[in-house]
C-alpha cells in the first residue's frame, strides 16, 4: 500500500515526474557511513548501544511473560492481567510528563531517569512476595520508564551525535537491540 502512494503522491523536485530511483546496491552517501564510523570510536555509543540492546531484551521478555510472572508473585489471573493493562497507560504518563518537562531535561537526563524506573520496577517485581501494592507499584514504574525509553531511544542519538547523520547512527545502536528483543522471550521462559 504505501510504496504505490509514495511513488505516485509524494512531493518532487519538478512537477510531473517521479522521484529519482536509487537502484538496488547503489553506493550510500559516504557522510554517514564517516559519521557512523566516527560515533563508533566513542565510548557514548557503545553505552548507549548497551543500554537500548538491555533494555530491548528486557522489555521483549517482559510484554511475552508479565503475566505469568505475576501469577508467580500471587496474583490471581484477572489481577495479573489487570495489573499488567496499567502499563500501557503507565506508557502514555511517561510520555506526558516528558512533554511538560520539554525544555528543562535534557533527553540524556531523561535517559538516566528511564535507566532508574525500569531497574527499580523489577525489583520491585522480584521484590515483592505476595505484597499486592508492590506489583502495582511495579506497573506503574516500569510503565512510564517504557514509555519515557521510547523518547530516549529517538533523542539520545541525536543530542549525543548531532542530527547530520542522524538516521545511520540510530541504525546502527538499534542493530544489537533488535536481536535482543528477538532473544527476549525466548530467553526469559529459562
Amino acid at each position: 500500500i504505501c510504496a504505490p502512494l509514495h511513488w505516485f503522491f509524494l512531493p518532487t523536485s519538478r512537477p510531473g515526474t517521479r522521484p529519482t530511483r536509487v537502484a538496488v546496491g547503489a553506493p550510500a552517501s559516504v557522510a554517514p557511513r564517516t559519521a557512523t564510523r566516527s560515533a563508533m570510536h566513542s565510548p557514548a555509543f557503545w553505552l548507549l548501544a548497551l543500554s537500548f540492546t538491555a533494555f530491548g531484551f528486557v522489555t521483549s521478555a517482559m510484554a511475552t511473560h508479565v503475566i505469568p510472572m505475576l501469577e508467580a508473585k500471587g496474583a490471581d489471573p484477572v489481577t495479573a492481567i489487570g495489573i499488567a493493562a496499567l502499563i500501557g497507560p503507565m506508557q502514555v504518563a511517561g510520555r506526558s510528563a516528558d512533554l511538560l518537562l520539554v525544555g528543562r531535561l535534557r533527553p540524556l537526563a531523561i535517559g538516566a531517569v528511564t535507566v532508574a524506573l525500569i531497574p527499580a520496577a523489577l525489583v520491585a517485581l522480584w521484590a515483592s512476595p505476595s505484597a499486592l501494592m508492590l506489583l502495582y507499584v511495579f506497573a506503574v514504574t516500569y510503565g512510564m520508564g517504557l514509555g519515557l525509553l521510547t523518547i530516549v531511544r529517538a533523542t539520545a542519538p541525536a543530542e549525543t551525535f548531532g542530527t547530520a547523520s542522524y538516521a545511520a547512527i540510530s541504525g546502527a545502536l538499534s542493530g544489537p537491540s533488535v536481536l535482543a528483543r528477538a532473544a527476549g522471550p525466548l530467553a526469559g521462559t529459562h
